[in-house]
């Protein structure tokens, strides 16, 4: 017998004789989802954003992470089965009877406040694009500039919300973010938002404050502002809010509350007509 079956028969030996192994488990009931129908299948979408509940009743049920309903999708007799498909937004739906398969595209529809939301563009354009970033991200600082050339493409009926996302792996994201808050409560919010992500991968207090002189800002009322707790309690309400939505990562982009994970002009220019077709409107496409 070879020295590792040896080992290997040691081992079993004495597990055998040592009887069976007390096992401790903790475990708790986190949350319950009351379906209030009965429920075929389930399935969690590959991100971990949404869970899918098939029920009797013929239909999809999407609810988020957290257990809150976020729509159902109506479908027809005979399908069993639910699973998460290549992307995120995708779930592969079977029918037993008709011995098919069905990609469907899930993208549930979140209807954010904007309320306190910096905003550029009509206040009743049809077409709202919601962005999640951190001045930080690098990725995030190429964004303006897309979302700019697609907003004068579309001018009237498009507009851009901006809401906070500052990622806890960059540590100057926070006090980035309350200086757009400050800057925000002079109405300079977004020439503040434009220089910080020009400087995003050398933000400090020094260029901060180079920036406030720059735009000639009251040093005294932004300084205040900045330090004041409602600064601070609007961003983590932005992240809040972010997390709930599914954002896991900047730049997070929602037109008309869908998320768009295609950052090309093209890409969103093609989200903006469907919306605008939604509408009974039309607009030509802009150039790349």
């Amino acid at each position: 017998m070879k020295l590792k079956s040896c080992i290997v028969a040691a081992l079993l030996l004495n597990l055998t004789l040592a009887g069976p192994l007390a096992a401790e488990m903790d475990w708790q009931v986190l949350r319950e989802i009351d379906v209030d129908a009965e429920v075929r299948d389930m399935a969690i979408s590959i991100d971990g954003r949404w869970i899918y509940i098939l029920t009797a009743t013929n239909e999809i049920r999407i609810y988020s992470s957290g257990g809150k309903l976020k729509g159902a999708m109506p479908i027809d007799p005979g399908y069993h089965r639910i699973q998460p498909g290549p992307r995120e937004d995708i779930l592969l739906v079977a029918n037993k009877n008709q011995q098919r398969v069905q990609l469907v595209s899930v993208n549930p529809v979140i209807d954010f406040d904007l309320s306190k939301a910096p905003i550029k563009g009509p206040t009743d354009a049809p077409v709202t694009i919601t962005v999640f970033s951190d001045f930080e991200c690098a990725y995030c600082a190429r964004l303006p500039k897309v979302l700019d050339q697609v907003a004068e493409a579309y001018a009237g009926d498009v507009r851009i919300a901006f809401k906070h996302y500052p990622l806890r792996s960059h540590k100057f994201a926070i006090p980035a973010a309350r200086a757009a808050v400050a800057a925000q409560a002079q109405g300079k919010f977004w020439e503040f938002h434009d220089r910080l992500f020009e400087h995003f991968n050398e933000l400090d207090e020094a260029r901060i404050t180079q920036i406030v002189k720059d735009l000639k800002l009251d040093a005294t009322r932004f300084k205040a502002d900045r330090n004041a707790p409602r600064a601070q309690q609007l961003v983590e309400a932005d992240r809040r809010e972010g997390y709930a939505a599914g954002v896991s990562g900047t730049p997070a982009m929602f037109i008309n509350g869908k998320q768009q994970h295609r950052r090309s002009v093209d890409a969103i220019a093609d989200a903006i007509e469907r919306e605008l077709e939604a509408h009974h409107q039309t607009k030509p496409a802009p150039q790349s």
